[in-house]
């Protein structure tokens, strides 16, 4: 069972929302609250970028979208995202609003054993990386879908994970490496957000 408190915003069914639209537990989104959210947002486009603009369509005119070849925070409030990872459009106004509490939104990568950080990299990643994060029995992010509020803390952030990324080792050891190295306040997102493997 999960408790919502007011104001927070629930992703169900269309049937399940009527009902609880017609009990007067919820209301629906409104429009003029999601085109707030997303006012100061755009998207970082890693990887492919000629995927990005069909894939976002119906928000061009709300959001900016530039690429790059590594994770940046170019907007107040970013979305790092690979094309690879198709976007469930719903979601985006929902993801920049959690910024409005947390400095970074990100998707766990699964919650299966073969998804925690013992089952990533080589044995020196891992020694490595249990040396930060002390235990390995810890799930991964994906690194190629998360929400990230511009700050000091954000940019240290990105600076740390370049630094554990140029290292060499395993992208998603690198990822949480610089995740427990800088603690942002850290808001983990469903798994069900991205459908990708690892």
């Amino acid at each position: 069972m999960t408790t919502y408190r007011p104001g927070e915003w629930v992703n169900v069914s269309s049937a399940l929302a009527r009902r609880w639209i017609e009990e007067g537990s919820a209301e629906a989104a409104k429009l003029e609250g999601m085109a707030r959210l997303m006012q100061d947002a755009g998207v970082v486009v890693l990887g492919n970028a000629r995927v990005a603009p069909a894939a976002l369509k119906e928000y061009t005119d709300q959001l900016e979208v530039v690429a790059s070849e590594t994770p940046k925070l170019a907007f107040p409030r970013t979305l790092l995202w690979n094309p690879e990872i198709p976007l469930r459009l719903p979601l985006l106004a929902v993801g920049f609003g959690v910024l409005d509490r947390w400095q970074v939104a990100a998707a766990l990568l699964g919650y299966e054993k073969e998804h925690l950080a013992a089952a990533f990299g080589s044995d020196e990643d891992r020694e490595y990386t249990e040396e930060i994060v002390r235990d390995l029995r810890v799930p991964v992010y994906n690194p190629d879908f998360m929400f990230i509020r511009r700050s000091s803390d954000t940019q240290r952030l990105i600076d740390t994970w370049a630094e554990e990324r140029d290292k060499g080792t395993d992208r998603y050891l690198a990822l949480l490496r610089a995740l427990y190295l800088t603690r942002p306040r850290l808001w983990p997102l469903p798994a069900s957000w991205v459908s990708t493997g690892a």
